[in-house]
């Protein structure tokens, strides 16, 4: 179970000419977790799981609570594709 999935690969990896279980796991392999904020998993034939930890979890509430105007799909962008 997880928070977001994406099975993105079956595209990008048609569109690049690799097997789609061997471009999920180099994919998943470079994702950045040091933060803790959230865990990624790859699941074949295509997906990738991201689940957020409790610390994740806890950031978003915070950020919603101190900003009523946020919306969480920035949140999350901002959490998950931010770059180091």
């Amino acid at each position: 179970m997880c928070d977001f999935q994406s099975n993105n690969l079956f595209q990008v990896a048609k569109q690049v000419g690799k097997n789609p279980v061997e471009l999920g796991k180099v994919v998943v392999e470079k994702i950045d977790v040091s933060d803790g904020l959230f865990k990624v998993d790859f699941v074949p034939p295509a997906f990738i799981n991201f689940s957020l930890t409790e610390k994740g979890f806890n950031l978003i509430a915070n950020d919603i609570n101190a900003d009523k105007d946020l919306d969480l799909i920035s949140i999350l962008f901002d959490i998950f594709l931010r770059v180091p």
